[in-house]
């Protein structure tokens, strides 16, 4: 089976979550962002959740193969990359797509995909996939 990873990075939250192929939860955690103290310990929050969203599930990270990100703010999804979010006070354009691709690919030999998204167009993604089940 095949699993998939859902992050939403909130100005106060960011949750985790895994799901099975089914569109089924396995797992989910949030933690507190901590905005405030800038963006490397916003990050640090990112791979946290991810780190024991996957731990909560007890599937093996292997078996993973997409992580999908809902970033709030102003986005430019060909480049993954954040222009603007008051929510996370990062004050300037930010490459998150690229980052965190780094970022797994320094932790770990995945081969995963990573799809970067503006919160509500995530949103509208779960409602239809909700109708379709």
């Amino acid at each position: 089976m095949k699993y998939y990873i859902g992050v939403d990075i909130g100005g106060t939250n960011i949750k985790a979550g895994v799901v099975d192929e089914n569109a089924q939860l396995v797992s989910k955690i949030s933690l507190k962002t901590n905005a405030a103290d800038g963006y490397k310990s916003v990050l640090a929050v990112i791979i946290d959740a991810v780190e024991q969203a996957v731990q909560l599930s007890g599937e093996d990270i292997d078996r993973i193969k997409t992580i999908g990100v809902g970033c709030p703010g102003t986005m430019d999804n060909e480049n993954g990359t954040v222009l603007y979010s008051n929510n996370l006070h990062w004050g300037r354009t930010f490459r998150l797509q690229r980052i965190l691709q780094n970022i797994s690919a320094s932790v770990s030999s995945l081969k995963m995909t990573l799809m970067l998204r503006h919160t509500a167009s995530i949103l509208q993604v779960r409602q239809r996939v909700r109708k379709t089940l």
